[in-house]
């Protein structure tokens, strides 16, 4: 009923908001078909309520992270959903409001930019997540994280040349937004890049996603700037 509902109103959008508004009824009912997210949305969902909780929220970036692992002394949720984009991000918010967090560490938006939602779209998306987290969970410090640098030279996910530009210019516009909204933003991107701009070799498996030293690399940044 509740996927049906978001279809529907994606539709009247679509009628009241042109081509942009088509965009987000096919590309929010992707999300909603998607086998893998349906899964993990529904797992999610069965968890028992944390309160309290630092949640990681994300895509398969942050799914693929062992946060429990790293940061043992907290109450460590993982929300990250492969394949994910900010539509999906917003059609599964009331799960992680549930838990009344005490931090969301945000990681959304390579798979927008894959699968070329319009960048107002994205941004469009990614206000309204910040503006329900705020106004939802008034005592959760929110972290925006910046979109990792990709390598194609050694992906075989046929990555465009301008692919790590333009997800420069979506870190520029996400800091600007969080600058906008009074939140935290954490500027990852430059840990991972070698002297070409490409995701390290060493840090990925695929050309887009962390092995473990590349998770290694983000855990120790998030300890030697005290912010777990």
């Amino acid at each position: 009923m509740k996927s049906f509902l978001l279809i529907f109103l994606s539709f009247i959008y679509s009628m009241t908001n042109g081509q942009s508004g088509f965009y987000q009824l096919k590309s929010e009912s992707s999300t909603i078909k998607n086998e893998h997210y349906v899964e993990l949305d529904s797992v999610y969902r069965k968890d028992i309520t944390l309160h309290n909780a630092t949640i990681f929220l994300g895509n398969s970036i942050t799914e693929l992270g062992d946060w429990h692992t790293y940061f043992k002394d907290q109450n460590v949720i993982n929300r990250g959903i492969g394949g994910d984009v900010t539509f999906g991000v917003l059609h599964r918010l009331d799960e992680i409001i549930r838990h009344q967090p005490k931090h969301i560490f945000i990681e959304i938006g390579v798979n927008d930019i894959g699968t070329q939602i319009p960048q107002e779209v994205t941004f469009g998306n990614y206000q309204k997540i910040i503006e329900i987290l705020k106004s939802d969970c008034p005592q959760a410090k929110i972290f925006i994280q910046s979109i990792l640098p990709t390598n194609k030279r050694i992906t075989k996910l046929g990555l465009p040349e301008n692919f790590n530009s333009k997800i420069i210019f979506y870190n520029k516009q996400l800091k600007k937004m969080a600058l906008e909204n009074n939140i935290s933003f954490k500027n990852l991107y430059p840990l991972f890049t070698n002297w070409r701009g490409y995701l390290k070799d060493n840090y990925t498996t695929d050309g887009l996603h962390l092995n473990a030293n590349g998770y290694k690399i983000w855990v120790e940044y998030f300890r030697r700037n005290n912010i777990l």
